[in-house]
């Protein structure tokens, strides 16, 4: 799993590549977190290169919606392939996906 972050103008964007999983989340939670904190605005995820993601990796995403919503910033998720988007239709995260 790699990340890549890109400042524009309404936040930042973060495109994840590989898969967020049990072996992968803990980098996974450390890393996406340092991001938040570092950054001003909302914040994109880009799922472009994103394989796989499991009930612990959307855990993640909740937390972040949650840590964003107190700090008045919202989080996004891009280009979310139909697989991807399978996982998460059954979690409150189909709402933020554009």
């Amino acid at each position: 799993m790699q990340i890549e972050t890109r400042e524009n103008i309404q936040g930042i964007t973060v495109s994840v590549h590989g898969e967020i999983e049990l072996t992968t989340l803990k980098p996974f939670r450390q890393r996406i977190f340092e991001i938040l904190e570092a950054s001003k605005g909302d914040m994109e995820i880009d799922c472009a290169d994103l394989m796989y993601i499991d009930s612990s990796g959307i855990k993640v995403l909740l937390d972040m919606v949650k840590a964003l919503k107190e700090q008045n910033r919202s989080l996004q998720l891009s280009n979310v392939s139909d697989k991807i988007y399978r996982v998460l239709e059954f979690s409150t995260l189909r709402d933020i996906i554009v």
